[in-house]
This record gives C-alpha cells, sequence and structure tokens, in this order.
C-alpha cells in the first residue's frame, strides 16, 4: 500500500492540485488550499541557499519561470519518491543541500514546488490556515489537522506559530467592530488592541512551515562512498511577507472586504537581533539587512523614503546563513537539513520573546489602573465613586480579555513546543561520529530550549493576569458598599425632611373638616399646636427609641463580651 506521500508526484505541475482534489474526502483540510487568492502586487519571492563545503551561494528567484530554469540548469530529475537524481550536475560541486525560502506563497509556487518535490500538500495546508486555538475560524471553513503526537516523526514538514506585534501610527480599527486581515496572498488576522490612551497596537497573527527531504545515496548498494556520493538534502520554509499599510476590513455583519490604508510599525523596532558582538562594531554591516523603509504604494519598491520600517523574515535567515553563522552550526547543516532551520528558530524565538516583553507590558498597565483605587479616599463622594465603578468594568473587560488571549498564546506556545521535536536531530545514531552526532543534536535543541522558557514566562505573566481578577471584583463590592452607605445616608436625610411635612400635612387633612380652622380665621392657631407636638413626638420616636434600641443592644453585646472575660481571667 502507498503512503500517503508517494501518490502526488505528476508530470504536469498544473495536475498537482487536481490530484489533491481526489484525496479531499480522505483529508478534509484539503479544500481549503483551493481557497488561497493571488494579488498581483505582492508578488511571490524565493531564496535559495546553496550549502557549499566551502560556504553558502544565494540565488534570487522572482518568477515561476526562472525557478522552472534554476531546475532544469541542476540537470536534475526525480525518481517516483521524488528525491534528486544528479546526472549532470558537474557544473555545481560540493553542494551538500538546497534550502528554499519562500515568501508569501501562492497556488502556482505550491503547484510547482509540490510537483517538483513531491511534498505533502498537508504541509502547504497547514501553513495557510492551521489555527491551534481556531480564533480566526470557528464554525464553517476550518478543517482539524492536529496529528497524533505518536505519528509525529513520520512527517518531515511541521507548521509553527506566533504573533509580529505592531504599532499604529494613529487610530486603527477597532477588532470588536471588524474583521481585519492583511492584504497579501496568505492572509492574515491582526487583533487592533485600544489601550484607551490614544494609542492602538496589533498582533498579526502568523504561520511558518518547514519541509525537508534527507540526502540520499546515488549508489546506495555500493560498499564504498565519498563525500560526493549522494544527492543534496532539500528544505523549504514558507515565511510570511513584512507587514505593510495595506489592508482588508470588513464588519461582522457584512461579507465584503473593504481596502484601508494604516500606517504602522514594529513594537520597539521588532525583534531583537541575536548575532554576536563583532571585534570591530564601527566596521560592521548592520545586524538586520532587511531593515528597510517601505513606501506605502508597494511592498518591495525601495525607491521612496517617506514610510515606515519592516523586516523581512526571508533576508533575515539568509543574511544570518551567510553572515553569522558559526562553524558548528555550519556543519551541522551540511550533513542535515534540519541544522537549516536554526535561525528561523531563533527568529521565531525572538518574536515570543518581544510578545513576552509587550505582555508583560501590558499586564503592568492593568496593575496601575489599580492604584487610582488604592488612593482614593476613604469616604469618597458619590461622583468619584461612580466614576471609579466605570473605570473598573472597563479594566475588568481588558483584564478578562487578556486572560482569554494569554491562554490562546499558551496553547499556541505548547504546539510549538510539540511542532519543534520532529525538527530535531537524534542523540543516538548508527554513525561512527559520536561527536559530531552530539554536535548536531544540540544545534537543533537549542530550539527546543528556546520554547520550553518562553513557555515558563508565559505561564508566570498567566499567573499574574489572573491574579487580577479577584483584586478587581473585590474593589467592585467595596464600591457598591460605599455606595450603597451613601444612599442610606440620602435615605435618612429624606425621612427626617418627612417627619417634618408628614404631620403638618396630616394637621392640615384633619382640621380642613372646619372653616374655623382656616388660615385668617379665629381657631388658626390650633393648627400649630397641634402639628407642633406631633413633630416632636415622631422625631423623638425616630431618634430616640430607634436608635437608642440599637445602642442599647452593642453595649449590651459589649458588656456581655467584657464579663466573659473577667470570669475566664
Amino acid at each position: 500500500m502507498k503512503a500517503f506521500g508517494d501518490c502526488w508526484k505528476a508530470d504536469d505541475t498544473s495536475l498537482y492540485l487536481h490530484r489533491i482534489q481526489t484525496h479531499c474526502h480522505q483529508h478534509p483540510s484539503l479544500k481549503l488550499l483551493h481557497a488561497l487568492p493571488h494579488v498581483s502586487e505582492h508578488p511571490t519571492r524565493i531564496r535559495v541557499l546553496e550549502f557549499r563545503t566551502n560556504g553558502i551561494t544565494e540565488v534570487e528567484i522572482d518568477r515561476i519561470r526562472d525557478l522552472e530554469e534554476y531546475w532544469s540548469n541542476l540537470g536534475l530529475r526525480t525518481n517516483s519518491h521524488g528525491d534528486e537524481k544528479q546526472d549532470t550536475e558537474t557544473n555545481r560541486p560540493h553542494v551538500k543541500g538546497r534550502l528554499y525560502l519562500i515568501e508569501d506563497i501562492s497556488l502556482p509556487y505550491i503547484s510547482s514546488l509540490g510537483s517538483h518535490f513531491n511534498i505533502d500538500p498537508r504541509f502547504f495546508v497547514e501553513y495557510l490556515k492551521f489555527d491551534p486555538d481556531r480564533t480566526q475560524n470557528f464554525l464553517s471553513g476550518y478543517h482539524t489537522m492536529r496529528r497524533l503526537s505518536s505519528l509525529r516523526s513520520k512527517f518531515h514538514h511541521a507548521t509553527f506559530v506566533y504573533h509580529e506585534i505592531r504599532t499604529f501610527e494613529g487610530t486603527a480599527p477597532r477588532r470588536e467592530e471588524y474583521e481585519i486581515l492583511t492584504r497579501n496572498n496568505v492572509r492574515r488576522l491582526v487583533t487592533t488592541v485600544d489601550h484607551h490612551t490614544g494609542q492602538f497596537t496589533g498582533l498579526v497573527r502568523r504561520n511558518l512551515g518547514m519541509w525537508w527531504r534527507n540526502a540520499s545515496l546515488k549508489h546506495p548498494h555500493s560498499k564504498e562512498h565519498d563525500d560526493d556520493d549522494s544527492t543534496p538534502w532539500n528544505a523549504v520554509i514558507l515565511i510570511d511577507p513584512p507587514m505593510t499599510p495595506h489592508l482588508l476590513i470588513k464588519p461582522w455583519s457584512s461579507t465584503i472586504y473593504t481596502p484601508i490604508s494604516c500606517p504602522n510599525a514594529g513594537y520597539l523596532d521588532g525583534y531583537l537581533d541575536f548575532s554576536p558582538w563583532t571585534h570591530n562594531p564601527l566596521t560592521s554591516t548592520s545586524s538586520f539587512p532587511s531593515s528597510t523603509t517601505i513606501p506605502n504604494h508597494g511592498p518591495y519598491d525601495y525607491a521612496s523614503t517617506t514610510a515606515y520600517q519592516t523586516h523581512s523574515m526571508l533576508l533575515d535567515i539568509s543574511h544570518y546563513w551567510r553572515q553569522n553563522s558559526t562553524s558548528s552550526s555550519y556543519t551541522s547543516a551540511l550533513r542535515n537539513p534540519r541544522a537549516s532551520f536554526l535561525f528561523a528558530h531563533r527568529i521565531l524565538a525572538s518574536h515570543w520573546n518581544l510578545q513576552l516583553e509587550y505582555l508583560v507590558s501590558v499586564v503592568s498597565d492593568l496593575e496601575k489602573g489599580l492604584l487610582k483605587f488604592e488612593q482614593m479616599d476613604a469616604h469618597p463622594r458619590a461622583e468619584r465613586i461612580q466614576q471609579e465603578v466605570r473605570q473598573l468594568r472597563l479594566l475588568l473587560s481588558d483584564v478578562n480579555a487578556w486572560r482569554r488571549r494569554l491562554f490562546f498564546y499558551l496553547e499556541q506556545v505548547e504546539w510549538n513546543v510539540e511542532a519543534v521535536s520532529p525538527c530535531l536531530l537524534p542523540r543516538k545514531s548508527g554513525d561512527t561520529d559520536r561527536q559530531e552526532l552530539e554536535r548536531d543534536y544540540d544545534v537543533t535543541a537549542a530550539a527546543l530550549s528556546d520554547f520550553t522558557t518562553i513557555r515558563t514566562h508565559l505561564l508566570l505573566t498567566t499567573k499574574r493576569i489572573q491574579s487580577l481578577l479577584p483584586v478587581v471584583m473585590g474593589a467592585f463590592s467595596l464600591l457598591e458598599a460605599q455606595h450603597s452607605v451613601l444612599k442610606a445616608d440620602l435615605t435618612i436625610r429624606l425621612s427626617s425632611v418627612a417627619l417634618v411635612f408628614v404631620p403638618l400635612s396630616f394637621t392640615a387633612s384633619l382640621l380642613s373638616m372646619s372653616d374655623e380652622f382656616m388660615p385668617g380665621r379665629s381657631l388658626f392657631w390650633v393648627y400649630f399646636v397641634v402639628s407642633g407636638p406631633l413633630i416632636l413626638a415622631l422625631f423623638w420616636w425616630a431618634f430616640w427609641v430607634q436608635i437608642g434600641r440599637v445602642e442599647r443592644g452593642v453595649l449590651g453585646w459589649c458588656g456581655g463580651e467584657a464579663r466573659g472575660r473577667n470570669k475566664e481571667e
């Protein structure tokens, strides 16, 4: 019986997507592959890093025709399993592997890559649509993609999730009112956050896909093998494009998206650079070669200088491999394609580190919101209490929203920890060079250590945000109690007024039965003689009898407690 990944090879690249349709009944998630739009102003970009024994060379590809020409110039053909067979690759000696960096992939490139390398189409589907917490899709337009943990090692692809934090220069559409998407071939959800200070931030939900195929021997039945007796390994990293000001918004009650322009920039200037410090920093180049000025009218036209700063993961990975790789990481990458994901893993972890900085700032800002309540007067006025209640309700809404989001982020980091496991090189193997195996394992296991540490810190942040919830609820209860006291005091005042006017009204009604008691008549003085004692009697009953009863009860309870303590002594 054929494996699932063995049935996708087709001579014509257009047949790749057609063959996928015949397997949608077995894997419904493949239906999502045909919903990918093609935005002409956002072309797919490809960089091929060729890992040679004497260094790394980069090949730039911007069209499918260039990609097909690149493959034809290599003189490669593929067997029934999609493995490359080198027939005439004499013009490119000592190539150990090729890493394909693909930014903003579209359907034509999916067909070409899938057909050429015989790639399992679930790799493309997971990159395009996978959502571990399903905040983007709920009841429709989604199919399960979770794999059994016991079968992860059987797959040669992995999908990672992360967020890109952005700050908006002005106002931004609110997430509560609109669905906000990036305007690319691969559209990503944007969650805007109003910090109630006129500032907006946004979290762009992103995926990153990795696929690899190990090197294979040209002559597997030969007893002697040298360095040139194997075909190069191949690896693919699917990357989201840089963020641009071009967005698509749609009211939740509508089905039509409207393009808008919303200038934005990276939060804290983007993720932290992890390259080593140079001996002569004055002559060194920029840590981020992709940090460049992007014009508002197009994502890749570098002629204008009136726009915002951005980082391209495609250019960063290429730069790190060609400029900042160590001998151990480079040697490991020559032997195994999974080691070529080193800098992609580090960039992912750096994005999550930046998100931790963002979340810690958010939680600290929420904690500062309680300071105003702590500094409030012991006996505030009713207007101040109402103002504090409104602020606490807003704070409660923010705390509850971030509490939900933090659990979403924990789910995503947990997925990354599970996804990184198939990318690790084994510590033990039949290879005789145990030292090289240990070094290769250390290079790939660093990603697992990074994500595990991020998960630990995210758990601490989650506990901080959860600890705010009972504090806010307690503040609500205290303010409500103070408000009730003020209402009771007002009721007492109104009752005091009533104690004056009720006897007057009663006396007026009683004496109105005879005209002699009317104002100006001879017996009008009786009105005051009767009303005065009634008012005094009511005041005596209200304030002496009732309040005195409470005081006598309190004094009696206190005296009983004192007598009890004296008996114990």
